[in-house]
């Protein structure tokens, strides 16, 4: 599983460190640090982050307000403002760049941490309705005990329905429960190039390894059944594998 990518948007050193240490403490990758909106737009573009944590006041000519907004334009990904400006008119450009949460200065790296959660939280029930899971890029998002844990889509093999929550399989014999039923995260996940192929069962069709005995074969032994209702014809999914 990925660790969670962020980007920091900082034009104060000292500042930007200390959240990279922050952040590195609790298991996250700080994929980069701007020091202005103008490099922060170059960073979001190479570096597709998870979430991004802007200061609002920046060096350069766009401030972190302005960038923000162009980012949820371009990517729309999880943004924590971070501002010792809590004057009206601040707060009121803040709100239109809709960002999920704000972290006012000074903090501690509890407060840090919380914050980054909590924003990753309203984020999922902005695009999803439910605070269980989320998708972004090409990455899932399911929430535990600490927050999010993020899963790379080509780790997963296939999605299992358990009564009223779904089980993702993934490489190396690893089990993530989600509380959403499989036919709700089915809906969700039209973009994501995942087959409903049984009742039970959504797959990654670019893990499958075989077919046989009405079975998909997938790597470490794994097997899901499928159905001609939802795959009436394996072969036209499948063609490099057989039937």
């Amino acid at each position: 599983m990925e660790k969670l990518n962020i980007l920091l948007v900082e034009d104060n050193p000292l500042e930007a460190l200390e959240m990279e240490v922050f952040a590195q403490n609790a298991g996250m990758t700080v994929v980069g640090i701007a020091r202005s909106g103008e490099q922060a737009l170059q960073l979001l573009a190479e570096k597709q982050p998870d979430l991004v944590v802007f200061d609002i006041h920046l060096e350069g000519e766009l401030d972190g307000i302005e960038t923000a907004q162009i980012a949820k334009r371009s990517l729309n990904i999880p943004i924590l403002f971070l501002t010792e400006d809590t004057r009206t008119e601040t707060m009121r450009r803040a709100a239109r760049a809709q960002a999920e949460n704000y972290l006012p200065k000074p903090f501690t790296e509890r407060n840090f941490l919380t914050a980054i959660r909590f924003a990753l939280l309203r984020f999922a029930e902005e695009v999803n309705h439910t605070p269980a899971w989320f998708a972004l890029n090409d990455s899932f998002f399911l929430a535990d005990e600490d927050g999010y844990r993020k899963i790379k889509k080509e780790e997963v093999f296939f999605l299992k329905a358990s009564k009223e929550k779904t089980i993702f399989y993934l490489a190396n014999n690893q089990r993530l429960t989600c509380s959403m039923r499989l036919g709700e995260l089915e809906a969700k996940m039209q973009h994501m190039d995942f087959l409903r192929v049984h009742r039970s069962f959504m797959i990654n069709p670019k893990n499958v390894e075989g077919i046989r005995k009405g079975m998909l074969i997938f790597p470490d032994g794994l097997t899901t059944s499928f159905s001609a209702q939802y795959l009436p014809n394996p072969a036209l999914v499948f063609p490099i594998l057989g039937h």
